[in-house]
């Protein structure tokens, strides 16, 4: 993988990674470019259900204080984040397979609002007020090697 993919407004934008190594060499690659680009690492190991994983977001993506803690809040507010100044976008998930573990509801949920996601920065929004232009969001995912072979759900989802 090299950092200029994720200037594109084109798929891939979900990325799968079973290599630690590279999956911090290509973080670290991302937050030294001088674009305005905004990238961050979500910890999974923080994640482990609805409550974590919304203030890991909340925290690390700067949603405001009016953020309701709950989906449709999540969806707004990473569907939002005009509070950035970005042109483009980088989430780098490490862990991903602590996620909502044991939780197969609630890790749809997600995964529908990640998917949904891309699919709205591409197009860029027109709501009256809420005016952006299409911008580049990518998602790389790291998961051990046996937690990965058990996304074909994901890969089939985001080819």
């Amino acid at each position: 993988m090299e950092i200029s993919m994720f200037t594109k407004l084109e798929k891939p934008f979900f990325h799968l990674s079973d290599n630690q190594v590279m999956f911090k060499k290509l973080y670290e690659a991302c937050c030294e470019s001088d674009s305005k680009k905004f990238v961050v690492m979500i910890e999974g190991q923080y994640c482990h259900n609805k409550k974590g994983l919304f203030r890991e977001f909340a925290r690390k993506l700067h949603f405001p204080d009016y953020f309701g803690h709950n989906w449709d809040a999540f969806n707004e507010c990473i569907n939002d984040l005009e509070w950035l100044d970005a042109d483009q976008y980088v989430l780098f998930i490490k862990d991903f397979h602590l996620i909502l573990e044991n939780d197969e509801e609630n890790v749809e949920i997600f995964l529908s609002i990640l998917d949904y996601t891309v699919k709205e920065w591409k197009m860029g929004r027109d709501y009256g007020a809420l005016q952006t232009p299409p911008t580049p969001f990518h998602i790389v995912i790291y998961s051990d090697k046996a937690s990965i072979s058990g996304f074909d759900v994901i890969k089939s989802r985001w080819k």
